[in-house]
């Protein structure tokens, strides 16, 4: 079961990271786009159940299991931020049809209150992933199979972007002038699934853990 859960973590992980990036970018419909943007959460929770798998085929750690169930919750997080963020754009369409100033100004104001719940969530959402990939680049920095190039990133990478959201709140970075580092760590997750999915032999890893505590 643990290569298989390892190649299906880095299936879903990949199609996670797919399906967001297809729906921002693709010209596809309302309904398709959404369903792909609601698909990313449940997605990229599983996949951090084979990344946990990845990581405890060398040596079971702390900073792995913490880190992994960070990133399960993190999926949790940004799918209940994205279906706010969809509801609150639908029912922003449906309150401005029609509507002259001063009244759509007003709906606006309203709006932009309302949005503020979803922004929150989403400032939960990179606090929760930044940690897990601090805490997974920790693990990985001794595992033969990522190694320390791969950790470092992970490390660097999620530090700075957790400061920018926390020096920034309760504003996102990208709006108060600074820059978003979210690709660049999303662009690390996608190199990490790839690794996964690429490595076909976990023995090695396997022969360096220490026995398994009682």
């Amino acid at each position: 079961m643990g290569k298989s859960l390892i190649r299906v973590g880095a299936v879903v992980g990949l199609l996670a990271l797919g399906a967001y990036f297809g729906a921002a970018f693709l010209p596809l419909p309302a309904r398709v786009a959404y369903t792909l943007v609601f698909a990313m959460g449940p997605l990229l929770a599983l996949s951090f159940l084979g990344m946990h798998e990845a990581l405890a085929a060398h040596r079971r750690s702390i900073a792995a299991y913490f880190g992994c169930a960070l990133g399960f919750a993190a999926g949790v997080l940004v799918n209940l931020m994205l279906v706010i963020q969809g509801a609150n754009n639908i029912l922003r369409e449906e309150a401005h049809a029609g509507l002259e100033p001063p009244a759509a100004e007003q709906a606006e104001t309203i709006w932009r209150s309302v949005n503020r719940v979803q922004f929150s969530i989403d400032v939960s959402w990179d606090i929760f992933i930044c940690l897990a990939g601090l805490l997974v680049g920790i693990a990985m920095l001794s595992h033969p199979k990522f190694g320390k190039l791969l950790g470092w990133f992970g490390i660097a990478s999620s530090t700075l972007l957790l400061a920018l959201n926390l020096y920034t709140f309760p504003i996102a970075p990208a709006y108060a002038g600074l820059v978003d580092l979210g690709p660049l760590v999303a662009l690390w997750y996608g190199v990490v699934f790839a690794r996964m999915l690429s490595v076909r032999d976990w023995s090695e890893s396997a022969r360096h853990a220490p026995p398994a505590p009682d």
